[in-house]
């Protein structure tokens, strides 16, 4: 068993987040004025950590590269 090359053992890969465009904030119009709330779907990160595809999360893959 050898690290994963696909997310370099740590057993996810992060994307930017699409609800916020990878702000962490989400900024809409209520009541008259403007509102900035963090992401529900990053919780204010910006970025969305996935289990790596290579490895299913455990950060350890067969092929030793």
């Amino acid at each position: 068993m050898g690290r994963c090359y696909n997310c370099s053992g740590y057993g996810y890969t992060e994307e930017s987040c699409g609800s916020c465009s990878g702000t962490g904030h989400i900024t809409y119009y209520e009541n008259g004025e403007y509102v900035r709330h963090s992401c529900n779907s990053c919780y204010g990160r910006g970025q969305i950590k996935n289990d790596c595809s290579s490895c299913g999360g455990s950060g350890e893959t067969d092929d030793d590269r």
